[in-house]
């Protein structure tokens, strides 16, 4: 059983139940470092998850590499700011290192919230993972 098979339901409950109801979240997806899409909610039909999770995890890998390059040390998140919200991705803390969850919100939220909401459902995704 692959990751999506064996994770896909538990996350894509977490992301409806953390952030599905913020009318402020354009996008959360659940993603395998290598690209591929666990879960996903959107705001709207145009936004295709299977993007999403190509650069949602190419940014994780280029921004740990950035990390450990310039200051020897790991990536805990990035951010994007953008004139229309911002965008965070995270790895998810859990026992086997390979999922990381993107977040994105539009202009009505402020960037520290959008991290908090971020980091809080990367734990909460962590627990569902590990159990």
């Amino acid at each position: 059983m692959n990751a999506v098979e064996r994770f896909g339901g538990p996350c894509q409950l977490v992301l409806e139940r953390q952030l599905g109801g913020h009318a402020s979240c354009v996008f959360a997806s659940v993603t395998t470092l290598d690209g591929r899409s666990v879960a996903f909610i959107a705001a709207n039909d145009s936004i295709q998850h299977t993007r999403i999770a190509a650069l949602g995890c190419s940014v994780m890998s280029l921004s740990e590499a950035f990390g450990r390059e310039i200051l020897k040390s790991q990536c805990s998140y990035n951010v994007i700011a953008t004139n229309h919200g911002s965008i965070v991705t995270v790895r998810i803390p859990c026992e086997t290192p390979r999922f990381a969850l993107s977040v994105c919100v539009d202009h009505g939220e402020n960037m520290a919230m959008a991290l908090r909401m971020t980091l809080d459902s990367a734990k909460a995704l962590a627990q569902v993972i590990d159990a």
